[in-house]
C-alpha cells in the first residue's frame, strides 16, 4: 500500500477573499475541514460560479472561517456560510454537494481508522489539528449524514482526493466504482466499509455521484460536476 504523505508549509500568506453572488441556477454545498485542498474548491467555485451556481459554504469548525493550503505550502482563508452548530438543513435548497479533500480530512480518517484499530495515529496530524481530532468524529459523522440524505434527496453528490472515502462510509458507493487518493488509511477504510470497485481514472461519474483522485483532477471533477448538474431535470 501506498503511504500518504502531506508536506504542509504554513507561510502565513492569504488570498484575497473570494465572494460569490447568488447564482440564477442554484444552491451547490460545498463542505470543507480544516487544511482542505484549496485547488479542489477554487477548482469547484471557479466552474460552477462562472456557469450561475451559487457557492454555499459549510465549514466543519466551529469557526466563521477556515484555512486551506495549496501544494506550494501557502494557506488561504475561505469564509464560512455555515459552521458548527449547523442547525437542521434543508436540503431541497441544494442542487449539489461536494466534499473538498486535503491533509486536514485525512487527519480526520487517520483518528477515526485509528478508532477502528486499522491504523495507527499519525503524529503530524495531532501536531497540525491538536485538540480537534478529539471532536473530528462529530464533524465526520455530520458529513456522512449529508451524503445520505442529500443523495436520497436526488441531489448530485461529489467528493475528491481523500473525501470519497465519507461516501464509501454513507454506503453510497458500495458496488459502484469511484476514485479517489490512495493511502493506507483510504485503501483500509473503503474496503473496511466494503467499498471494493476502486477505478484508476482520475474522474468517475455513476449516475449523480462524481468522484476524483485529487488536485491534478480538480477541473475535470469540476466541469464533470457541471455536467451532471446542466442534465438534472
Amino acid at each position: 500500500m501506498a503511504t500518504a504523505i502531506y508536506y504542509i508549509v504554513i507561510t502565513g500568506k492569504r488570498t484575497q477573499q473570494l465572494t460569490s453572488k447568488p447564482g440564477t441556477r442554484g444552491n451547490v454545498l460545498v463542505i470543507l475541514y480544516p487544511y482542505f485542498r484549496w485547488e479542489e474548491y477554487y477548482s469547484v467555485f471557479k466552474v460552477l460560479k462562472e456557469h450561475g451556481f451559487n457557492i454555499i459554504v459549510l465549514c466543519m469548525t466551529y469557526r466563521d472561517n477556515i484555512v486551506g493550503v495549496d501544494l506550494k505550502g501557502r494557506t488561504h482563508i475561505v469564509n464560512c456560510n455555515i459552521h458548527f452548530p449547523i442547525g437542521k438543513l434543508n436540503y431541497s435548497n441544494y442542487k449539489a454537494v461536494v466534499f473538498v479533500g486535503g491533509p486536514g480530512l485525512y487527519c480526520v480518517l487517520d483518528y477515526h481508522a485509528h478508532e477502528l484499530g486499522l491504523y495507527k495515529l499519525d503524529t503530524w496530524c495531532r501536531d497540525m489539528l491538536k485538540n480537534y481530532l478529539e471532536n473530528s468524529e462529530t464533524f465526520l459523522k455530520v458529513g456522512i449524514e449529508i451524503a445520505r440524505k442529500m443523495y436520497m434527496s436526488g441531489h448530485v453528490v461529489a467528493a475528491i482526493c481523500v473525501a470519497p472515502v465519507i461516501l464509501c462510509m454513507s454506503g453510497l458507493l458500495k458496488d459502484r466504482p469511484f476514485t479517489m487518493y490512495r493511502c493506507d488509511v483510504t485503501l483500509r477504510l473503503v474496503r473496511y466499509y466494503g467499498c471494493t470497485d476502486l477505478s484508476n481514472s482520475p474522474v468517475v461519474k455513476i449516475g449523480k455521484i462524481v468522484t476524483g483522485c485529487g488536485p491534478e483532477a480538480a477541473q475535470e471533477f469540476a466541469e464533470t460536476i457541471l455536467k451532471v448538474l446542466e442534465n438534472v431535470k
